[in-house]
């Protein structure tokens, strides 16, 4: 229990700004990927360009802290399933 209080900390900090999500444990960044991924999934395999990108600003309102990721991936995804 002690690991996953103090990874739950670490991701807390890492969402606040007070910490790089490189300097956080493997669990937080496994975690950050993870979520990464999945978001850009969801906008990448939308079937329209205005779903992708009305999916985009879901997230850029949503969650800020990921949007940047999330958009690179997410045209990776979308330029790799062509």
């Amino acid at each position: 229990m002690e690991k996953l209080e103090q990874a739950r900390l670490e991701m807390c900090d890492v969402l606040s700004g007070a910490m790089k999500a490189n300097d956080a444990c493997e669990m937080v960044q496994s975690w950050i990927q993870l979520t990464c991924y999945d978001l850009a999934h969801s906008v990448a395999t939308r079937t329209t360009k205005k779903g992708r990108a009305d999916a985009l600003t879901t997230i850029q309102t949503d969650s800020p802290e990921f949007y940047d990721d999330v958009k690179e991936i997410a045209k990776e995804i979308f330029k790799n399933g062509k």
